[in-house]
């Protein structure tokens, strides 16, 4: 890459000026899913890298057909 970067994987947290920016373990969608949570002070925001669905779930059948059962049960 041809800029600064931080990787993170999962529960490691990032401190960015007064926010801390944490990642978080989402599997289900596909198998190394992150979500990120930002916190500043006592306030929080969740940026899933997809979209949120209210009332429902991501698809697990595009992976592969050996990895839908196995995602499916990771939601």
């Amino acid at each position: 890459m041809d800029f600064d970067r931080t990787p993170v994987s999962d529960g490691q947290a990032v401190q960015i000026g007064k926010m801390t920016l944490r990642a978080v373990a989402t599997p289900g969608h596909t198998h190394h899913r992150l979500s990120y949570v930002v916190t500043q002070e006592s306030r929080q925001a969740v940026f899933s890298g997809g979209s949120l669905l209210y009332g429902s779930v991501g698809r697990t059948d595009l992976v592969s057909d050996d990895d839908t059962v196995p995602l499916t049960h990771a939601q």
